[in-house]
């Protein structure tokens, strides 16, 4: 009866070994596949913070180089504006601006420089959402309107970020990168003093609008003068306040709203408004150059004819005219030329593209 037990009790203890030895192998097993993924979760969750870093300095980068772009039209004249293109010395500005930003950029706790060969200056194509890459000193290339920015943290620049647990599984680095293109695109917003008259254009004129396309501002109802008179955001329209808001522009005292494509609504008289005219020939004469031409950004009204407009209408983008004549009694005419490939300083962002709508020195971000 004893031997019986203690052979019961002996098989019993077997069991119970080879029973712990299957337990131990899960625990082991278990413990891991669970070390992998917190190893995994800290890794990856450091990485993804880390390329949020990055990209947002890429962002930045791309902003300001672009930005710089703008500076670089904004001082040009509006006929050397329609001939630029890209130079050695402009794209170095660009690339030292960027570099600039490099003094202040971290990611993952260390300091970032920028390779040249990641920093582009090019054309943004807003219909393909593509970037094309422009050569500098390259007469008759496209006129650039982006910049693209890569920043890295990998074998060619700023070092592979390490990481925290994955050497244990072999993984002691990871290559992180990002990118980012800013582009002048049409423009969006006029800044409060830019509209320099209170004129506008009606959108049906632009079906018909070609480069250097002629308009009248006097007399408008047609399409020769497709257009009206309006008092900015003033919902008082009449003439006698149009005429004080001209002689506000002609002696600096007024200045015009800010504007926005899709958003603003500006008060169209609806009338003729000859009684007005002399006051804009003086407008005229204070702003002209020694050439006798004045160059304004004019808003574009909605509009689906030519008729003269008449109360509030939405702004839905602008355009750059130069007025070169403005005859006196009895013609009273007032006659200008649409421009083509001009830059405003302004935001981008506007509805209306197109060779003759101006584009805003003022970047966002495309891609």
């Amino acid at each position: 009866m004893i031997n019986r037990r203690q052979k019961l009790y002996s098989y019993a203890i077997k069991k119970m070994h080879e029973q712990h030895g299957v337990v131990s192998l899960i625990m082991a097993v278990s413990t891991t596949m669970l070390l992998g993924f917190t190893a995994l979760a800290i890794d990856l969750g450091h990485a993804w913070m880390v390329e949020q870093e990055l990209q947002n300095v890429a962002d930045a980068a791309a902003l300001a180089g672009a930005g710089q772009l703008g500076q670089v039209y904004l001082g040009l004249s509006v006929e050397d504006q329609r001939t630029y293109f890209l130079t050695s010395a402009d794209k170095q500005i660009v690339v030292d601006q960027i570099n600039s930003l490099s003094l202040n950029s971290y990611a993952g706790g260390i300091l970032l420089a920028f390779r040249g060969e990641d920093i582009e200056v090019g054309v943004w194509d807003s219909t393909t959402k593509t970037f094309t890459t422009v050569p500098p000193d390259t007469p008759g290339s496209p006129s650039p309107t982006a910049v693209r920015v890569q920043v890295r943290r990998d074998e060619t620049a700023n070092t592979p970020l390490p990481t925290y647990l994955g050497g244990i599984f072999g993984v002691e680095e990871i290559d992180i990168t990002a990118s980012a293109t800013a582009a002048l695109t049409s423009v969006g917003t006029a800044a409060p003093g830019a509209i320099g008259a209170p004129i506008a254009i009606s959108e049906a004129w632009l079906d018909t609008a070609t480069c250097g396309g002629n308009i009248k501002f006097y007399p408008t109802g047609d399409i020769d003068g497709c257009a009206g008179w309006h008092t900015f955001t003033d919902p008082n329209s009449s003439a006698a306040n149009l005429k004080d808001i001209i002689q506000g522009l002609t002696d600096s005292s007024y200045t015009s709203p800010e504007a926005y494509t899709g958003q603003t609504l500006f008060e169209f008289n609806g009338g003729t408004l000859a009684s007005i005219f002399n006051d804009f020939e003086a407008l005229y004469d204070a702003k002209k150059d020694a050439d006798n031409n004045w160059s304004v950004m004019v808003p574009v009204y909605s509009g689906t004819d030519c008729s003269n407009p008449s109360g509030p209408i939405m702004i839905v983008g602008f355009v750059t005219a130069t007025i070169s004549s403005v005859q006196g009694a009895p013609e009273k005419i007032i006659e200008a030329v649409v421009n083509c490939k001009t830059f405003q300083s302004g935001r981008g962002g506007g509805s209306i593209g197109g060779p003759i709508t101006p584009v805003g020195t003022i970047p966002g971000l495309v891609a």
